[in-house]
């Protein structure tokens, strides 16, 4: 655990967290405190229990690495927990990791599992002031939710991109390159679509929450409308993706198809001459048609007069 403490003369200080700390901020009524905690530790949960009343099942949310996005209010605090998205270049898989925030009125709590870039950026602009010090976990919330919010569209737009070269691609592509590419962006894309289903509720009750959003209305409706805009854009390219795989199906059948026809006309060529040829071919002891002094040439003829009339039939019913 790591923490950030803030007092009126936008004065910051990183601290270790004990009980010393909490103390000290008890006593200075002046003083805002965001404590960072990685990992899912029972000493860190039962510390942050006891120190700031934490309610036990949302202690629980908050370790629980796959637990949708959501927003609970309790007497004292809210609890937040949303889901952050990074995309990784090489190979286009997502990476979802969870935050969960502790809102107070004079303390912040993030608690997260590994490195999360949103926050780690957050709390170095922090650092090396760049931000000025705000005292309101309700100002450090909106900057990781909206940093939360651009990061899914920023992701989105990466794999329209991609979508695109694919679709431009895709009547070239004679060995199938795309097919399981399109697969793993369409499960990608169903997995945004459903934490952004989840984040949308959430923000659209921090709307109707007025301890929360009152100050910084303007902001979270920005937000709200950013997160809306993420989850629009994803069901569309779920969809163009869904379509993008049929396309592939049937232009790939359409080659099956075109091979499998060549072969029907082939087969409907030679069959006749294996059945004539397999006929003459038996090895019985009277067959007139043996000694006749023509016969050979007869079977011949008749042969060639039957390929050619298969081939006048076949092109009229317009096989090629």
């Amino acid at each position: 655990m790591k923490a950030l403490a803030f007092n009126s003369g936008h004065e910051l200080k990183t601290c270790e967290v004990d009980s010393t700390l909490i103390h000290e901020w008890q006593s200075n009524e002046a003083q805002f405190l965001w404590i960072d905690v990685e990992g899912k530790e029972a000493v860190d949960t039962e510390f942050l229990k006891k120190q700031f009343n934490l309610n036990e099942l949302a202690l629980t949310d908050s370790i629980r690495e796959r637990h949708p996005p959501k927003i609970e209010s309790f007497s004292d605090n809210t609890f937040v927990l949303l889901r952050t998205v990074e995309m990784s270049v090489v190979d286009s898989l997502v990476n979802f990791s969870q935050v969960s925030l502790f809102i107070g009125d004079r303390f912040l709590i993030t608690r997260h599992f590994g490195d999360n870039s949103l926050l780690k950026d957050l709390w170095q602009k922090y650092t090396s002031k760049q931000l000025i010090p705000d005292l309101s976990a309700i100002y450090i919330f909106y900057r990781l939710f909206r940093g939360i919010a651009d990061q899914y569209v920023s992701n989105i737009i990466t794999i329209e991109e991609r979508l695109e070269i694919i679709e431009d691609a895709l009547d070239k592509d004679e060995k199938d390159t795309y097919l399981p590419e399109l697969i793993s962006l369409n499960t990608t894309l169903r997995k945004i679509v459903r934490n952004l289903d989840y984040m949308v509720l959430v923000s659209s009750k921090l709307l109707k929450d007025s301890s929360i959003s009152e100050k910084y209305s303007h902001e979270f409706i920005d937000v709200y409308e950013q997160i809306e805009r993420a989850q629009s854009l994803a069901e569309m390219y779920q969809a163009l993706c869904t379509d993008l795989m049929n396309a592939y199906i049937s232009v790939t059948s359409h080659r099956v198809n075109k091979v499998v026809k060549i072969l029907t006309i082939v087969t409907v060529l030679f069959v006749p001459l294996g059945f004539i040829a397999g006929l003459y071919g038996m090895n019985f002891e009277y067959m007139p048609e043996l000694k006749h002094h023509y016969g050979y040439f007869y079977v011949l003829g008749f042969m060639i007069i039957l390929e050619i009339a298969l081939i006048i039939l076949l092109k009229k019913l317009k096989w090629f």
